[in-house]
């Protein structure tokens, strides 16, 4: 016996008929198309339909998420370029200001080293962590859209019930992980602010020093202009860095608010549609839901 198949659900046979007999379009010698054929055609069209929506929505998710590796992508280089100008800045720091970090020199070296210092570090550190957004994947396991494009149910209404309920599952997580890799995003972009005011404050010293210097002044004179301006040049680097951390913690608070709403929905959905989700992804999903925001939690309604 012909076995049924995806495309044509009446192979093999006519399903009995769900109109009473002698009903219009059912009687004997009436030539007009029967129920259950326009009933098939449709279903074979609409799935169709369906894996068409699906291919639509395969390449939007690449799109969307393209979209997000180039951004990462950029703001790396703008770390990688912010350690470049420290680098220039700190070669001419160090061309011209050892002569007065010598025992007998008027400079003490610890703010040098320490704005120096901090400005490389928070540079390289933002470069490495949008470089790990940018070569990790964005899923941490491959999608099931093969299986559930292959899947055979046993009608094609079936399965365009079941291509629909991907799609829809799979938008709430595409969302989540770009949520989710965003709240690493945003601890980058505050170290990459750091970063910039690091950069900013060194470039700040050789235009201090080059100032010192420029007026004909003694080493001992220059020395003392440059201690001066070293120390507003090290207290306002202090100043914008802290503007930076709290800006990027309330920030990404908000964000995490988000990307728990985000995840409650996306085990929702993989509840009530059958499982969609890898056990890896779901321990993913569980760690955003379980994480504490500290964010004061609104007053209860009165009843």
């Amino acid at each position: 016996m012909p076995t049924k198949t995806r495309l044509d659900p009446d192979a093999g046979g006519t399903s009995p008929s769900a109109e009473p007999e002698g009903a219009p379009g059912f009687g004997p010698g009436d030539n007009t198309a029967s129920a259950p054929a326009a009933s098939g055609a449709g279903d074979v069209s609409g799935f169709i339909d369906a894996l068409t929506a699906l291919s639509a929505h395969l390449r939007e998710r690449e799109l969307i998420e393209g979209g997000a590796k180039r951004s990462w992508g950029v703001l790396m280089l703008a770390a990688l370029f912010l350690l470049g100008l420290q680098s220039v800045g700190d070669f001419l720091l160090l061309q011209t200001v050892p002569q007065h970090l010598q025992p007998e020199g008027t400079l003490s070296p610890l703010p040098f080293a320490a704005l120096t210092g901090s400005a490389a570090a928070t540079g390289a550190l933002a470069a490495a962590l949008l470089g790990r957004l940018l070569v990790r994947p964005i899923r941490l396991v491959q999608d099931s859209a093969d299986r559930v494009a292959l899947r055979h149910e046993d009608s094609p209404l079936r399965d365009r019930i079941r291509i629909a309920q991907w799609v829809l599952f799979d938008t709430a997580f595409t969302r989540f992980c770009l949520a989710e890799r965003g709240l690493q995003g945003r601890v980058a972009l505050g170290v990459l602010s750091v970063a910039a005011a690091g950069t900013l404050s060194v470039w700040l010293l050789v235009a201090a020093y080059g100032a010192a210097a420029g007026q004909g002044n003694t080493l001992a004179q220059v020395g003392a202009a440059y201690s001066s301006g070293q120390m507003g040049v090290l207290a306002s680097f202090l100043a914008l860095s802290l503007v930076s951390v709290l800006l990027t913690r309330s920030r990404a608070l908000k964000e995490l608010e988000d990307a728990r709403h985000l995840a409650r929905q996306v085990l929702t959905f993989d509840r009530d549609f059958g499982g969609f989700l890898p056990p890896i992804e779901r321990t993913r999903v569980q760690a955003i839901v379980n994480a504490r925001s500290r964010r004061p939690r609104p007053a209860p309604e009165p009843a």
